[in-house]
């Protein structure tokens, strides 16, 4: 983010003007000038605060900072960029600053003036750089690279294919040992002990899969797979104590079709935000 957020500066105020035209004989023509500055900035606040807000690390509207809300980001950073509200400060201070130098090279000007407004023009060219239109946009695309890279941390995590089947191997690990025991008591023993670990390491990644469309508003389909998977494990990743004696062999082969669905999810490179949604 910049140095410090877009704020009026407390020097080009007609009240701060008000106190040092004391100094002055004759009509300067400032005050005008100066007010029409801040209509301007008034004009153009609602785009300044949604500017800000980037720069602070918010939302455009001051809320959280969301995956979900990437693609809006996007849009709303194009259109800050182009601000004509922006632009018609930037001009304003523009006409500050030009304003400011013709009336302090007057002849009649004092020293203490002169550098009064002088340091007036300063401020208003120093101001117009900050909401140049050049300026807001490096400032924005560097923001939103900054939230790029916190966004592709998520989606590595969402779609991460070789963290799934580690689990999947895990599962079918434990599985195994469960239909190992020749003992009825001891298999159903083991399976409900293990059964919710098992079955939770994979499900947290496919039910977040399955909700990320609707959730995190990432425009992603989840497959067949995924879907059967996630929905089926869900009965053994919530605290399961289901199976005993009669119905283990049942149980053991329901949750191992789900694991079995679960390995032939693609364990490719998960996406990135520009990839899914474009920007910088």
């Amino acid at each position: 983010m910049p140095e410090s957020i877009i704020e009026y500066p407390k020097e080009l105020t007609t009240a701060a003007w008000k106190k040092a035209k004391s100094l002055f004989n004759t009509n300067t023509g400032i005050s005008e000038i100066l007010r029409a500055a801040e209509q301007a900035f008034r004009a153009a606040s609602a785009d300044i605060t949604a500017i800000n807000n980037l720069y602070n690390g918010e939302d455009v509207n001051g809320g959280p900072d969301l995956i979900s809300r990437y693609p809006d980001l996007l849009v709303a950073c194009k259109r800050l960029t182009a601000s004509g509200t922006i632009k018609n400060y930037q001009k304003a201070l523009c006409n500050v600053h030009a304003h400011c130098t013709k009336v302090a090279a007057e002849k009649s000007m004092s020293s203490k003036q002169k550098a009064l407004v002088l340091s007036m023009a300063k401020m208003a060219d120093l101001e117009s750089v900050t909401v140049n239109p050049n300026s807001i946009s490096g400032h924005l695309t560097v923001e939103m690279r900054r939230r790029t890279i916190k966004y592709d941390m998520i989606l590595r995590n969402l779609f991460d294919g070789a963290k799934l089947q580690d689990a999947v191997k895990r599962a079918l690990v434990f599985l195994q040992k469960a239909k190992s025991e020749k003992i009825a008591a001891n298999k159903v023993k083991t399976f409900n002990a293990g059964a919710t670990t098992a079955a939770r390491d994979i499900t947290q990644m496919l039910v977040n899969r399955l909700m990320a469309p609707q959730k995190l508003k990432i425009p992603y389909e989840p497959s067949a797979a995924e879907k059967f998977a996630g929905k089926g494990l869900i009965k053994f990743g919530n605290d399961y104590r289901g199976a005993n004696e009669s119905n283990i062999d049942k149980e053991i082969a329901e949750m191992e079709s789900y694991v079995k669905e679960a390995s032939k999810i693609n364990s490719a490179k998960p996406p990135t935000a520009k990839e899914m949604w474009g920007g910088p």
